[in-house]
């Protein structure tokens, strides 16, 4: 499955497609029970990250290697084909991000609004040579409905066109690019995927329902771009 014609003129003119049920009932079904498994795992806090307050998980970084649902899921030809399309390229990608972002009912945790560029080290030498759409691809899939009320993603359609806006040292989006009456409020059901590159302004407010809220979150970029090393991944896995 790849990127319709239509989302691909989404992706390019809004900075962002949807493409329902990405992945079917079953696959969501497994990746829920893998999540299960991995929060009871005491493994290195870098990959597990928890509440300081409640120790509850609010990341897994790097899935892959931790639970066997995971394995495969992104050199997965489904995958790679949204990938290539989004990045622009026929051949390999570099894959840097796997991650877990689970929200639990009525918590407090947020992601303030900002571009992936600024955890990509955009504009350093950690990040070379992107080419002019960023060289990053975000891949990201609902495991549980996610919505205004559960914590989903919010988005500042279009602002990926002013490429990277927000402060290189602190990663702070300028007002201008993230006013409340700008953003959209996705609405995304299990299985659903949202793909965007790393200049879309976005975040997510706290889960005020009451199911629990996890996004599947995988990263790619392109070969010889990335020099910063992941917790998990390193420099990158080659994927292709």
């Amino acid at each position: 499955m790849s990127l319709s014609p239509g989302a691909r003129t989404h992706l390019e003119e809004h900075g962002y497609a949807v493409v329902p049920g990405f992945y079917d009932g079953q696959r969501v079904a497994e990746l829920k029970a893998a999540e299960e498994r991995v929060a009871k795992l005491d493994g290195d806090p870098a990959r597990l990250v928890r509440s300081a307050d409640s120790g509850r998980l609010e990341r897994v970084v790097w899935c892959e290697g931790l639970d066997p649902a995971f394995d495969g899921l992104g050199s997965h030809p489904q995958t790679l084909a949204v990938v290539r399309e989004a990045l622009g390229t026929d051949g390999d990608v570099v894959q840097l991000l796997q991650q877990l972002h689970p929200k639990v009912p009525g918590g407090e945790l947020v992601y303030t609004p900002h571009q992936d560029a600024s955890n990509r080290r955009f504009g350093t030498e950690m990040w070379r040579n992107p080419g002019p759409r960023g060289g990053f691809v975000q891949l990201v899939i609902a495991l549980d409905p996610a919505n205004a009320d559960s914590g989903g993603l919010q988005l500042w359609p279009g602002s990926h066109r002013a490429g990277f806006v927000a402060d290189p040292s602190t990663g702070v989006v300028p007002p201008a690019w993230r006013r409340p009456e700008d953003a959209v409020a996705l609405s995304l059901a299990p299985g659903d995927l949202l793909v965007f590159g790393p200049f879309l302004v976005h975040g997510s407010p706290p889960n005020q329902s009451h199911h629990p809220r996890t996004l599947f979150i995988q990263g790619f970029t392109l070969p010889g771009v990335n020099a910063r090393v992941y917790v998990g991944s390193g420099l990158g896995v080659h994927r292709g």
